[in-house]
């Protein structure tokens, strides 16, 4: 991070950072509380890789979206 950066998608990444930092150590004593605790760090994530803007940009998405499909389908029997 550059110095004297405070926009508002890098303090998300911080904390993020920091969620995940947190994750880490939970993980130790109790999975679930881990797990939750990432998940919570990825909102953190998403929520800074989104700041930036407003508009919805589905090109991006879709590669995510596929592999997702393709995971699912995968695993569904």
């Amino acid at each position: 991070m550059a110095a004297g950066a405070r926009s508002t998608s890098a303090w998300l990444v911080v904390a993020g950072l920091v969620v995940s930092l947190v994750a880490d150590v939970l993980i130790e004593f109790s999975f679930l509380a881990g797990l939750g605790t990432f998940l919570l760090a990825h909102v953190a994530y998403i929520a800074a890789f989104t700041a930036r803007t407003r508009q919805p940009r589905l090109a991006l998405a879709l590669p995510f979206v596929l592999s997702v499909v393709s995971v699912l389908a995968r695993l569904v029997p």
